[in-house]
């Protein structure tokens, strides 16, 4: 939601100071550049270093992803607004009744990611 906190998670196998790039998906334009800040804490699973990139500020609603701005590795898309969860439930359903009997969703149910 627009107001809330918005905080994403990276994991690393090495230490570093690459900044991050919070993206408008409709045009393509930064938004906002983020120094990740290195949460010390126990090892996440084979990752050592794990990073929060905090881009609470940004309220305006729309379609985002996080890319890094050296290595341009890129996150999954997401919405920023009142609509943020929009069908989110039936992903996660959908997801958990995979995980426990491997059926697959109806074909209108189905996780498409945009194209960027």
């Amino acid at each position: 939601l627009p107001g809330d906190s918005k905080v994403a998670l990276a994991f690393s196998k090495k230490r570093s100071q690459e900044r991050f790039l919070l993206i408008n998906q409709e045009s393509g334009n930064a938004v906002i550049e983020i120094k990740p800040e290195w949460v010390k804490t126990p090892d996440w699973g084979v990752f050592p270093y794990y990073y929060t990139i905090d881009f609470s500020k940004v309220n305006t609603p729309g379609t985002y992803y996080l890319k890094s701005k050296k290595s341009s590795t890129a996150s999954s898309s997401f919405r920023i607004g009142a609509d943020a969860y929009g069908h989110h439930q039936e992903t996660l359903l959908d997801f958990m009744r995979q995980q426990r009997c491997a059926a697959q969703a109806p074909a209108h149910r189905r996780v498409r990611r945009p194209a960027r």
